[in-house]
């Protein structure tokens, strides 16, 4: 499972994934510690080639057949960047990816995209490693340095109270973190919110995320999307615990309490979820246009069991 970006990662002194232990509702899954960098993915987006979607200009990638003449996925997303580097910093994080070129380049990694219930998993079990209340293992059954843990946490989201500014009456609302972070960074989740006309069973608003089967192909899973996600435009939630607050597809839910977190629900067809983090706060956006792509806007991996 591992042979494709451990080729790359083996050099490494920082473990790659965190493993987050199965419990009564989820299965055990390894989540990656940073995001999807240019150097792990570089080989397969000069792989990728780059076709025009029918009634729109901009481009999604494909595997690129034996002597079809294109533009790269590499090349795209340099004409993306405007000469830039790929890389958004120091770092190496990979940006200018939509959200089906995520899928597709993580596909090829035999990687999958990381779900919003582990997102939210990973937030919460990074917490409990900072504060010492668990260990936390890596992909080799090593425990991760709490140091290595915040480097992680921090790198998500904003959390330093010297950060934060109150925004709107904290007696409401809580307190909007606002940071000083510069560039903003934002991650593609696994889900995309469809809506169905005709009698179909389920409802009209359907949930589609993408997993990998056993010969380590892509396929779609389409489900109901659950009738207590909180489906209100835009609202402020907590961000602490939010597992008990949603739903198991991760959707918060409507008993979700008042926070910080801006929120905004999947009341647009075939829209994508993503979180997000700039200088208004921080954001999970169940409503965002999947073709759209930034600098600093990335993707995460996720190994599951099969």
């Amino acid at each position: 499972m591992f042979k494709s970006i451990y080729k790359i990662l083996i050099k490494r002194e920082e473990p790659a994934f965190m493993v987050l232990r199965e419990n009564k509702e989820q299965p055990e899954v390894k989540v990656a510690l940073a995001r999807l960098s240019l150097n792990q993915a570089e080989s397969i987006l000069r792989d990728l080639s780059a076709t025009p979607l029918s009634d729109l200009s901009e481009l999604r990638s494909v595997e690129n057949p034996e002597g079809l003449s294109q533009k790269s996925l590499y090349d795209l997303l340099l004409q993306r960047s405007k000469g830039e580097n790929l890389s958004l910093d120091s770092r190496g994080y990979l940006g200018y990816l939509t959200h089906g070129e995520a899928y597709n380049v993580l596909g090829r990694l035999e990687l999958e995209m990381l779900e919003p219930m582990n997102f939210i998993r990973m937030l919460e079990v990074l917490k409990k490693g900072i504060d010492k209340e668990i260990k936390i293992e890596d992909e080799h059954g090593k425990y991760i340095n709490p140091k290595l843990l915040k480097k992680s946490y921090d790198d998500i989201f904003v959390s330093n109270p010297n950060e934060l500014k109150p925004l709107l009456d904290p007696d409401i609302f809580g307190t909007v973190a606002k940071a000083e972070k510069n560039p903003y960074r934002a991650e593609w989740l696994n889900s995309r919110s469809v809506i169905r006309h005709g009698l179909i069973a389920g409802g009209l608003h359907r949930i589609i995320r993408k997993k990998l089967n056993k010969g380590n192909s892509l396929f779609e899973i389409e489900e109901p999307l659950d009738e207590d996600t909180l489906m209100e435009k835009y609202r402020y939630i907590i961000i602490n615990d939010l597992s008990k607050y949603t739903t198991k597809q991760g959707y918060p839910r409507k008993d979700i309490p008042f926070g910080s977190l801006q929120y905004y629900s999947p009341l647009t067809n075939d829209f994508a979820m993503v979180f997000l983090s700039n200088i208004k706060g921080n954001e999970l956006d169940c409503n965002y246009n999947p073709i759209l792509f930034g600098g600093g806007l990335g993707v995460r991996a996720q190994v599951c069991k099969k």
